[in-house]
């Protein structure tokens, strides 16, 4: 092999290594974040004007506590284990058209924001 192709392997070698830390890192970072239920409204600017959505899910306890406090106003906020209310206004999962269970919103396109006390579809008729 040539000087050049050798220190290009290399080099792709180490990218790809660097890489996949940076992935296993992350992995492991959202395993060890306490996370805590909220319920929140955002208010999505859309071409028709705004869009509201209401839900329930779990997010970062340290985000949420940043937001609360006004340390944090930008940025994004992102839910797991979603749920929110159907046409029927019946509480349920979240089904996204790829993934489910998981919505971001923008920050500033939070309305309201609220700790709840644990999984809403654990008590059906507490909301």
């Amino acid at each position: 092999m040539t000087q050049n192709l050798r220190l290009a392997m290399i080099a792709l070698v180490i990218s790809i290594a660097t890489s996949a830390c940076s992935t296993v890192s992350s992995r492991n970072s959202e395993r060890n974040t306490e996370w805590i239920w909220l319920y929140l409204q955002v208010n999505v600017p859309v071409d028709e004007g705004i869009e509201s959505h209401w839900q329930y899910g779990r997010t970062d306890k340290t985000l949420y506590e940043r937001i609360v406090s006004n340390e944090t106003s930008t940025g994004y906020i992102k839910l797991i284990d979603v749920r929110h209310f159907n046409d029927d206004d019946k509480l349920v999962p979240y089904e996204g058209h790829i993934v489910s269970g998981v919505s971001v919103y923008r920050i500033e396109h939070i309305v309201y924001l609220e700790e709840a006390k644990c999984d809403p579809l654990l008590f059906p008729d507490a909301h």
